[in-house]
């Protein structure tokens, strides 16, 4: 087995250990590019489905007064590399 293997083998167990841990998390996680477009998530928003969801832009699931907080926040991410939480009032 070549090395590119086995860190291939590393990889897929650390995203199946990870897709378990987030999926029993009691809170809404999910993860969206620069753009806002969801690119993970570990549930969908209640009477929603993940088809529904994924790969659509998180501003259309929550209310339009936190759009520029939100716009700041994800800004703030991209130029200081470091991860944040932010929570909003969502309109699902």
């Amino acid at each position: 087995m070549s090395g590119g293997s086995t860190e291939l083998q590393r990889l897929r167990e650390v995203e199946r250990r990870l897709t378990s841990i987030t999926a029993q998390a009691p809170d809404f996680m999910l993860q969206f590019d620069r753009a806002g477009v969801i690119v993970y998530m570990n549930r969908p928003a209640p009477g929603h489905t993940m088809e529904q969801m994924l790969g659509s832009n998180v501003r259309q699931w929550m209310e339009p007064q936190y759009h520029d907080a939100f716009a700041r926040a994800v800004d703030e991410v991209y130029e200081t590399r470091q991860i944040a939480s932010y929570e909003s009032i969502g309109s699902v």
